[in-house]
Protein backbone atom coordinates (compact mmCIF):
# COMPACT_ATOMS: atom_id res chain seq x y z
CA UNK A 1 0.00 0.00 0.00
CA UNK A 2 2.82 2.52 0.71
CA UNK A 3 4.56 1.98 -2.78
CA UNK A 4 1.59 4.36 -3.67
CA UNK A 5 2.84 7.02 -1.51
CA UNK A 6 6.57 6.35 -1.39
CA UNK A 7 6.56 6.15 -5.27
CA UNK A 8 7.92 9.25 -7.46
CA UNK A 9 7.42 8.84 -11.09
CA UNK A 10 8.15 11.64 -13.62
CA UNK A 11 8.84 10.59 -17.86
CA UNK A 12 12.06 11.76 -19.85
CA UNK A 13 12.49 12.38 -23.21
CA UNK A 14 15.34 10.41 -25.40
CA UNK A 15 15.58 6.59 -25.11
CA UNK A 16 18.24 4.22 -24.48
CA UNK A 17 20.36 5.13 -26.90
CA UNK A 18 20.53 8.73 -26.11
CA UNK A 19 23.31 10.71 -23.66
CA UNK A 20 20.17 11.82 -21.48
CA UNK A 21 19.15 10.93 -18.10
CA UNK A 22 19.07 7.21 -17.81
CA UNK A 23 17.34 3.71 -19.24
CA UNK A 24 14.01 3.70 -20.03
CA UNK A 25 11.45 0.75 -20.33
CA UNK A 26 11.18 1.56 -23.92
CA UNK A 27 8.39 -0.43 -26.30
CA UNK A 28 4.85 1.17 -27.02
CA UNK A 29 3.15 0.74 -23.50
CA UNK A 30 1.33 4.00 -22.20
CA UNK A 31 4.71 5.02 -20.10
CA UNK A 32 7.75 4.50 -22.93
CA UNK A 33 9.87 6.45 -21.84
CA UNK A 34 9.23 6.36 -18.20
CA UNK A 35 12.95 5.50 -16.10
CA UNK A 36 14.01 2.31 -15.16
CA UNK A 37 16.92 3.37 -13.14
CA UNK A 38 19.52 6.54 -13.74
CA UNK A 39 21.90 9.11 -12.12
CA UNK A 40 19.94 9.81 -8.59
CA UNK A 41 22.52 13.04 -8.09
CA UNK A 42 24.29 14.55 -10.82
CA UNK A 43 26.98 17.37 -9.72
CA UNK A 44 29.30 19.47 -12.74
CA UNK A 45 32.32 20.71 -10.17
CA UNK A 46 34.23 23.53 -11.33
CA UNK A 47 37.82 22.70 -9.34
CA UNK A 48 38.91 26.46 -10.69
CA UNK A 49 36.20 28.14 -9.04
CA UNK A 50 34.07 26.05 -6.40
CA UNK A 51 31.84 28.27 -6.32
CA UNK A 52 30.45 27.87 -9.44
CA UNK A 53 29.10 24.05 -8.92
CA UNK A 54 25.79 22.88 -9.73
CA UNK A 55 24.20 20.01 -8.31
CA UNK A 56 20.80 18.19 -8.29
CA UNK A 57 19.28 15.25 -6.97
CA UNK A 58 16.36 13.26 -8.86
CA UNK A 59 13.71 13.61 -5.96
CA UNK A 60 13.86 15.76 -3.29
CA UNK A 61 15.66 17.43 0.07
CA UNK A 62 13.74 15.10 2.40
CA UNK A 63 13.34 11.22 2.47
CA UNK A 64 9.99 11.17 3.88
CA UNK A 65 6.73 11.18 2.09
CA UNK A 66 4.88 13.79 4.40
CA UNK A 67 7.02 16.45 4.00
CA UNK A 68 6.82 19.32 1.52
CA UNK A 69 10.58 19.01 0.19
CA UNK A 70 9.99 14.92 -0.60
CA UNK A 71 9.93 15.80 -4.36
CA UNK A 72 10.73 19.53 -4.74
CA UNK A 73 13.68 18.80 -6.73
CA UNK A 74 12.07 16.49 -9.27
CA UNK A 75 10.89 18.80 -11.81
CA UNK A 76 14.42 20.51 -12.00
CA UNK A 77 16.18 16.82 -12.25
CA UNK A 78 14.29 16.29 -14.95
CA UNK A 79 14.38 19.20 -17.13
CA UNK A 80 18.42 18.72 -16.90
CA UNK A 81 18.12 21.91 -13.95
CA UNK A 82 20.65 22.58 -11.52
CA UNK A 83 20.90 24.40 -7.95
CA UNK A 84 23.82 26.11 -7.37
CA UNK A 85 26.37 24.71 -4.69
CA UNK A 86 28.98 27.09 -2.76
CA UNK A 87 31.72 26.05 -0.49
CA UNK A 88 30.96 29.57 1.56
CA UNK A 89 29.54 28.88 5.33
CA UNK A 90 28.01 32.29 5.22
CA UNK A 91 26.41 32.18 2.12
CA UNK A 92 24.76 28.80 2.83
CA UNK A 93 23.72 29.93 6.20
CA UNK A 94 22.08 33.07 4.64
CA UNK A 95 19.38 31.06 3.07
CA UNK A 96 19.13 28.19 5.80
CA UNK A 97 15.99 27.25 7.20
CA UNK A 98 17.52 25.86 9.89
CA UNK A 99 20.37 23.85 11.41
CA UNK A 100 20.54 20.37 12.59
CA UNK A 101 23.56 19.71 14.58
CA UNK A 102 24.63 15.47 15.02
CA UNK A 103 26.46 14.53 18.02
CA UNK A 104 27.60 10.62 18.17
CA UNK A 105 26.26 8.30 20.30
CA UNK A 106 28.27 8.72 24.27
CA UNK A 107 29.16 12.40 23.60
Amino acid sequence: MLRHFVNIRQSTSGGDNTLLRGRTRGGDGPDPFENVHGAGYRGVYDFADPDSSVFVISTGQSGHFLSRHYDDLAQLWRRGEYIPMSLDRDLARAAAVGVTVLHPAGE
